[in-house]
């Protein structure tokens, strides 16, 4: 099956074109002269249906801002000199999620050894054993 590229160009030309000729309905449509006005017209003018009074108030009630979140105290104190083996893979994700590890045990003074396994992760649980040990 041949399959025909179109130019950007014509896709622009295409997306101006059909961009005018809205405007021009549109504007059409506004100037209007006609005197009579149906009920959902009028609906719409005087503040909307049903339907915009129930997204003005999910409006409302999503612009709340939420409770601050209480944490409880901890109830003794954070052990320190930890050491801590970090189990990663090499993917740039994962080393993402690794930095937020890394900076919260630094900054509760814990040792982190970061161990990433050269094999496939069905042999990550045997690499984190021996080298646990």
């Amino acid at each position: 099956m041949k399959v025909t590229r179109i130019p950007r160009t014509g896709i622009r030309s295409a997306g101006a074109a059909a961009g005018l000729v809205a405007a021009l309905v549109g504007v059409s449509a506004c100037g209007s002269s006609s005197s009579s006005s149906s009920p959902s017209h009028a609906a719409a003018i005087s503040g909307g249906g049903p339907a915009v009074q129930a997204a003005e108030t999910a409006v409302a009630n999503y612009s709340k801002l939420p409770a601050p979140i209480v944490l409880p105290a901890v109830g003794k104190p954070i052990p320190k000199q930890v050491n801590l083996d970090l189990l990663t893979v090499a993917t740039p994700s994962i080393q993402f999620l690794n930095g937020g590890v890394l900076a919260g045990a630094k900054a509760l003074g814990w040792n982190v050894r970061t161990i990433t396994p050269q094999t496939a992760p069905e042999a990550y649980p045997e690499r984190a054993v021996s080298a646990s040990g």
